[in-house]
């Protein structure tokens, strides 16, 4: 698990980087679904146990934010 302080600064660049998709509509690419990205999701992609879960299935804590600026390409 990673320390408060990395967590942190992997939530800010995060924000930073995705807080350009809010109030945007997607699609989802595998079954067409459209949703909108907003700051609830942002918060709910960034919180400890989204992380945990991540860890939990195999990943870093850096895999889950990479993922996570994706949100686009899915």
């Amino acid at each position: 698990m990673p320390d408060g302080k990395q967590l942190e600064l992997l939530r800010k660049d995060f924000r930073k980087a995705s807080g350009i998709y809010i109030k945007k509509m997607f699609e989802k690419k595998s079954n067409g679904i459209s949703f909108k990205f907003n700051r609830l999701s942002l918060n709910k992609i960034g919180c400890i146990k989204s992380v945990q879960q991540s860890i939990k299935n195999g990943f870093e804590p850096e895999d889950h934010f990479q993922v996570a600026r994706n949100i686009k390409q899915l």
